[in-house]
């Protein structure tokens, strides 16, 4: 008997989680849901062993389990929209590579809320038993908004989400920039956009993620250029976007005046010029000053020997 289409395909990204792999497949193929689903890998060329175990899953449910073919690095970006165009599903769950489901019915009650709710677009909970105070149903707009403005208090994970797919590949067909860009240096921001720009947002209130911040990974790297370059890119998007989505980009000026003052910090620490540099352009680009704090650190880089100077005394004083 062929097996029935999935309504839902589950998109896992991992990159050398040869330790967590194994825990966040089980986590997707213990849900207990009423439709067929099916769990999309793509494994992004690591050099452990994550590979060889996401191919014994793919063996052991050839009817469920979907590898993505072997290739070379590509990247967050690509490697998502990559697995979201060999999706099937009519619904897109996320789980990353290191974190792993709670709820073993979180896939079923979500797709009971989208298949109820032709207006909502998207369906997400709390993580780490940390439960937001949010309506049922909240209009998308107004969530986009605090979206693009890094609110405080907001925060869709995406990794707890469904959402319909459809919209996400609508998009992609209309402004593949806007939403498939290398440049935002990360795929959940221009997908969320997406999302609550279309339809209005479903909360459950409980926990079905457990999200591992302890690791080097885009948004947490203890690598200080590549974390300041994923702020310049956090900030490079969210000017975009909000152009792209009406939003009134001033009023992520808290947001940006500290990403672009952490990423001159990190230029200034590491003895990066290009860096310094680079943030600087993107201020002019975005059309929003330095902070006095960014424009010191500047300042100082201007003169290699005062730089060095500056920098050995902050060592001495911070550690």
């Amino acid at each position: 008997m062929e097996a029935a289409a999935p309504e839902i395909s589950v998109i896992v990204l991992t990159f050398n989680q040869e330790r967590s792999i194994a825990r966040t497949l089980d986590s997707i193929l213990s849900q207990r849901c009423d439709v067929a689903f099916e769990v999309i890998i793509g494994e992004d060329g690591s050099s452990d062993g994550t590979r060889a175990i996401c191919e014994r899953y793919r063996d052991a449910y050839p009817d469920k389990v979907k590898l993505m073919p072997m290739a070379a690095n590509k990247g967050v970006v690509r490697n998502y929209f990559d697995c979201l165009n060999a999706a099937s599903g009519r619904y897109i769950a996320d789980c990353a590579g290191d974190d792993y489901w709670t709820s073993n019915d979180k896939l079923g009650r979500q797709y009971e809320i989208l298949n109820a709710n032709a207006s909502v677009s998207v369906v997400h909970t709390g993580w780490n038993d940390c439960i937001r105070d949010y309506r049922t149903i909240t209009p998308g707009r107004k969530m986009l908004e605090m979206l693009l403005w890094h609110a405080d208090g907001i925060s869709v994970h995406l990794c707890t989400a469904m959402y319909r797919a459809r919209l996400v590949k609508d998009a992609l067909r209309r402004d593949a920039d806007m939403v498939c860009n290398e440049l935002f240096g990360c795929e959940d921001l221009p997908v969320l956009a997406v999302l609550l720009a279309n339809g209005d947002v479903a909360y459950m209130p409980e926990s079905t993620l457990c999200y591992e911040t302890e690791r080097d990974g885009i948004s947490h790297n203890s690598d200080l250029r590549r974390s300041a370059v994923f702020a310049c890119q956090a900030v490079y998007a969210t000017k975009k976007l909000c152009i792209c989505y009406d939003v009134d980009f001033a009023k992520a000026r808290r947001y940006v005046d500290k990403s672009l003052t952490y990423a001159m910090s990190h230029a200034f620490q590491l003895h990066d010029g290009d860096l310094g540099t680079r943030v600087a352009m993107l201020s002019r680009h975005v059309g929003v000053p330095l902070t006095l704090k960014a424009r010191i650190y500047r300042a100082l880089m201007s003169n290699d020997l005062l730089w060095r100077m500056a920098v050995t005394i902050r060592k001495m004083l911070i550690g």
